[in-house]
């Protein structure tokens, strides 16, 4: 499949490398040319053990390229919107970042595209990028897969994931993304897209609930001498 990944920090470098490593033709983009060129000559923004590797490999044997330029999408399959929502310096999220890069991106995209939402965004966003496809007269499927990649660990989180969770429009199972995680050996759980939409925020929130817990537990064991 001709796969296009844009947003190329760690998810999207990610999501880039591990879907050419599937054996898919993967067009990566990033807007900013310094981190491309960077791309071309094998060097990773972020680091990830195994990822270099990977990179360089997929690279060379052509599954895996690198544009500045969003036009180079024109012959794209599926987009994966893969940016990592930046949040300014109280952590709100800029959402509309990510759309306003969505909105760039589509008058080079074909009318049949599909697209795949991993980019962590408020619920309800499948359903503005449906009507930004429509308003732009693009026919095809918007489906979310909420990313649950460990810093460290993403190539073990990606190939070898309990679950994988893809939701879309009727929470029925979609052929596009069956044939995307073809070769990675885990379960597809379906469900409406505002449910993985939901999904993500309940496991951030699971995560920083543990982490307070296991904070407020240290305490009282210092205070006790536990």
């Amino acid at each position: 499949m001709k796969i296009g990944v844009a947003g190329l920090w760690h998810l999207g470098v990610m999501y880039a490398v591990g879907l050419a490593e599937l054996g898919h033709d993967v067009i990566a983009y990033d807007p900013n040319p310094i981190s491309i060129s960077d791309f071309k000559n094998g060097q990773l923004l972020v680091f990830e053990p195994g990822l270099q590797e990977m990179l360089v490999k997929n690279s060379e044997n052509g599954n895996l390229n690198f544009t500045d330029q969003c036009i180079d999408f024109q012959e794209i399959e599926l987009l994966v919107l893969a940016y990592d929502t930046p949040v300014d310096e109280e952590d709100n999220a800029d959402v509309e970042f990510v759309i306003a890069e969505f909105e760039r991106i589509i008058e080079n995209l074909s009318s049949d595209v599909h697209i795949l939402v991993s980019s962590q965004l408020p619920v309800g966003t499948c359903d503005v990028i449906r009507v930004i496809l429509d308003k732009n007269g693009r026919n095809g499927r918007v489906m979310i897969q909420p990313e649950n990649l460990r810093l460290g660990k993403a190539l073990v989180s990606f190939f070898s994931p309990e679950r994988i969770i893809v939701g879309t429009h009727n929470g029925q199972e979609d052929p596009v993304v069956i044939q995307l995680f073809k070769g990675i050996e885990a379960p597809i759980v379906w469900m409406h897209s505002k449910s993985a939409e939901v999904t993500k925020h309940a496991l951030n929130s699971f995560l920083a609930t543990s982490v307070t817990f296991m904070g407020e537990l240290a305490e009282i064991c210092e205070i006790v001498g536990a």
